[in-house]
């Protein structure tokens, strides 16, 4: 895009009107409302992250990838191998997003790990700040009544 409106050749050359900066920018502060091809990229990546999460299963490229890079664990829990595909590191970079704003619905609790797992609402971690010393292991669905189903 900026060899588009900055572009110049051995002819020619365009005049630089304004900084990439401002041309990204919103149109109501000043700018032109390009968008940020590197952010969109990135939220393009976690959308695909998403539908990994949500129904992997029913995806070729998603059975793929975890075929050869997560075949033991969740998306979310994946690394990057010693020699990934570019793609996958790509996928990975977009998984950030994910890691930052998605939270576990707790239903009946029985995934859901009390210390390692992002599912409270209300701090900043979304991670209870102690743990009782029962262990890492200690799942949501032990905290809760089975008869009642309260806390």
């Amino acid at each position: 895009m900026t060899r588009f409106w900055w572009g110049d050749g051995t002819d020619k050359r365009k005049i630089h009107w304004m900084s990439w900066e401002k041309m990204v920018e919103k149109k109501p502060v000043g700018g032109l409302g390009f968008r940020d091809v590197s952010c969109f990229n990135l939220a393009m990546l976690a959308k695909f992250g998403w539908r990994l999460l949500m129904d992997g299963a029913s995806y070729f490229v998603a059975r793929v990838l975890k075929a050869g890079y997560y075949p033991n664990t969740t998306f979310l829990s994946a690394e990057c191998s010693a020699n990934p595909l570019w793609a996958w590191c790509s996928v990975l970079a977009g998984r950030i997003i994910l890691q930052n704003g998605i939270r576990w619905r707790v239903g009946n609790g029985t995934s859901i790990k009390v210390a390692l797992d992002p599912w409270l609402s209300r701090t900043g971690s979304f991670k209870p700040r102690r743990v009782a010393p029962m262990g890492e292991d200690l799942l949501v669905s032990d905290l809760i009544d089975e008869h009642s189903h309260r806390w």
